[in-house]
């Protein structure tokens, strides 16, 4: 359970990387958004709508993840989080950007909206 905005955001990308829903959905809220660099925008309002992931994926590795907005009563935080694929020589490495938007609910910070801005 995230304390902390920038602990929900590493108990996300910890989630992303075990490729379980079940696991994911621990560290969001539904509805949850994830936006695409395409404009695309997909609303999970349930675990049973979350997508299965895929398993073959390299992990993510946290390169870099900022604190750029938060809200008046500080229950709302937004973080530009930098993600490096395969880091190790893969010839799949791939760097990428997205927007995090965790919110506390209950003491408790989870992942509301993820936007996906595109490869560095």
């Amino acid at each position: 359970m995230a304390t902390t905005a920038l602990e929900a955001v590493h108990e996300h990308l910890a989630a992303l990387n075990s490729h379980e829903t079940s696991e994911i959905s621990k560290t969001i809220t539904y509805p949850f958004v994830q936006g695409l660099p395409n404009g695309a925008k997909h609303l999970y309002g349930t675990e049973s709508e979350y997508p299965p992931m895929s398993k073959g994926q390299p992990p993510l590795t946290l390169d870099s993840c900022a604190e750029i907005a938060r809200s008046p009563d500080g229950k709302l935080a937004v973080f530009d989080v930098v993600v490096d694929q395969a880091p190790d020589g893969n010839p799949h490495h791939r760097r990428r950007e997205a927007l995090y938007c965790v919110v506390e609910i209950d003491g408790e910070w989870k992942t509301i909206w993820r936007q996906f801005l595109g490869y560095l």
